[in-house]
């Protein structure tokens, strides 16, 4: 099974709500990367990065609209490029560690149900 397979819930259920109107925390290579594919990326002020080095600093943008990696069918075209940020690689679908996840957060901000671990929708 392909890791992209193994994401099931989001092909399955067409979601993208995780690459779409978000605050997400960016090194500046992976931002260039977005902004390249068309990606718009506001950078937020007074939002603390993560990081000290500075080969590992972070900022946090707000990605307004779509991700431009987005392909017509609403899957990510980049999903097992190196270059993808590791908040999209790091981020999974349901309700993550200890019930806490970013996934079921977006989801229900975007007015969808969240997911049982399984990837099944909650009733």
């Amino acid at each position: 099974m392909s890791e992209r397979e193994q994401i099931s819930p989001c092909i399955e259920l067409g979601c993208s709500a995780c690459c779409q109107n978000i605050s997400i925390s960016l090194h500046p290579k992976e931002a260039e990367f977005l902004r390249e594919a068309g990606t718009e990326l506001v950078k937020e002020i007074g939002v603390p990065s993560g990081g000290w080095e500075p080969s590992s600093c972070r900022d946090t943008y707000h990605l307004k609209g779509h991700c431009g990696h987005l392909g017509d069918d609403g899957l990510c075209q980049v999903y097992n490029d190196p270059r993808r940020p590791s908040v999209c690689a790091l981020l999974k679908p349901g309700p993550g560690f200890l019930g806490i996840n970013g996934c079921n957060s977006i989801r229900i901000e975007n007015g969808l149900r969240p997911l049982r671990k399984d990837g099944s929708l909650r009733e």
